[in-house]
């Protein structure tokens, strides 16, 4: 299990900040990934979803946003299905 704050999320797929965290996320190599900092939107949950795929983690969960901050929130992707 791993926790990674990626500084206010990444952007879109082949961009600098997606494949650095990308390589990151596949240098740890944890079944568990939490991520601390996940901006909030359909692109953002589009590109997590994607980099998800992409490093072998099938079940991904986004945590909602509370009224002290509407922009950032949680996210956790799984090799393992829990629930």
């Amino acid at each position: 299990m791993a926790s990674f704050n990626i500084l206010q999320g990444f952007e879109a797929p082949g961009t600098d900040s997606f494949e650095q965290a990308a390589a990151v996320m596949a240098r740890v190599d944890a079944d568990i990934v939490g991520l601390v900092e996940a901006r909030s939107g359909t692109n953002e949950a589009n590109y997590l979803q994607q980099m998800a795929a992409r490093l072998g983690y099938p079940h991904v969960v986004l945590s909602g946003t509370t009224p002290l901050d509407r922009t950032l929130r949680t996210a956790f992707s799984a090799v393992f299905r829990w629930s």
